[in-house]
């Protein structure tokens, strides 16, 4: 009974036991129901915890793999920049060769890539789901090969496949795949192009580009002349280096020596050396030679030194270039250092 001041209604609530018992047990229920969530969350708090801790983890860890993803992609971007530095020396141009795929072709390849792998792994798994169907009801351990862990796998996959029918890769996923392709391209590109240094290096060492004589300066050029024996024209096979005698004479080319003789054949003491493509340099009127016959020379390395020996009006190198036995104009090869 409630009983106000003044001269208001008095109010009355007449409660029964059976309301009053059934008061008091849902306020017991209740407190029964908070003590044991307080000691269900007591209990499963350090699970919690360790949860919480986990996922921070992860959360720092992609993080770091995130920004070591940014670092190889700016490394990548430095290493295309340096190796068309070195296309642009080699005077290789892009019209030339295509050097790097674009962009939009990685990702068009990555995403090819990753949905063969997606296809091929639904394939597998709805194998495994089919066969895990055909012995789910199976309880003897020689004939279940399948494991319940895997089983209920298999169910979340089963329910995954019926609505998407395959799997998506996220687009880190896809920026991954264009990135190892971009590196992979480029170690290709790296492998030709050392392929393509090496190659040029052999020509390089193989051709007789190379200045025969340590010194010297031009008297006699390639092609009709007078004579210089009298007032006869004559077809001059090489081109003159005049210096003093005793001034040494290279090889231009890397080959090995045909010969190095002094014969009667107006050469005097000549070298003559066989190089690769079909080349073969000729070194005549030396004073000395330091080679002999079937002996192995580097391009630069010396041979002899000058002389006027054998048909010759001063000291002079006779050099000549012939290819497959054929005489050629020796000054290109001079005038191209």
């Amino acid at each position: 009974m409630v009983i106000p001041h003044g001269e208001a209604t008095i109010i009355s609530i007449q409660l029964s036991k059976f309301t009053i018992y059934f008061a008091m047990f849902i306020t017991a229920s209740v407190l029964f129901a908070s003590v044991i969530s307080m000691q269900l969350q007591e209990s499963i708090r350090p699970e919690v915890d360790q949860l919480y801790d986990s996922n921070r983890t992860y959360y720092y860890e992609r993080e770091q793999y995130v920004e070591k993803f940014k670092q190889i992609q700016k490394y990548q971007q430095k290493l295309k920049a340096r190796l068309n530095s070195l296309f642009e020396l080699a005077s290789i141009s892009e019209s030339d060769v295509n050097i790097f795929l674009e962009e939009s072709a990685l990702r068009k390849i990555a995403n090819n890539d990753m949905q063969l792998e997606s296809d091929k792994f639904s394939v597998k798994m709805v194998a495994l789901l089919d066969e895990y169907n055909k012995r789910k009801d199976k309880t003897d351990d020689g004939d279940s090969k399948i494991k319940n862990s895997d089983a209920q796998l298999l169910q979340e996959f089963s329910q995954v496949y019926s609505q998407q029918k395959s799997f998506k890769f996220s687009s880190e996923v896809v920026s991954y795949r264009e990135l190892l392709l971009d590196i992979k391209q480029t170690e290709h590109i790296i492998a030709v192009f050392e392929s393509f240094l090496q190659e040029r290096d052999v020509v390089q060492k193989n051709l007789p580009y190379y200045w025969p004589l340590a010194g010297g300066h031009f008297t006699s050029f390639y092609g009709p002349r007078f004579s210089p024996f009298g007032y006869s024209s004559e077809f001059h096979l090489g081109v003159d280096l005049a210096d003093r005698i005793g001034t040494p004479v290279y090889a231009s080319a890397e080959g090995r020596v045909i010969h190095a003789v002094y014969d009667g054949s107006g050469y005097g003491r000549n070298v003559l050396i066989q190089h690769k493509f079909g080349y073969t340099t000729m070194y005549a009127h030396l004073n000395s030679t330091s080679v002999v016959a079937g002996q192995y020379v580097s391009k630069g390395q010396h041979i002899g030194t000058l002389g006027e020996t054998g048909r010759a009006t001063g000291p002079h190198l006779h050099f000549e270039v012939r290819i497959d036995g054929k005489h050629i104009n020796p000054l290109p090869y001079l005038t191209s250092l």
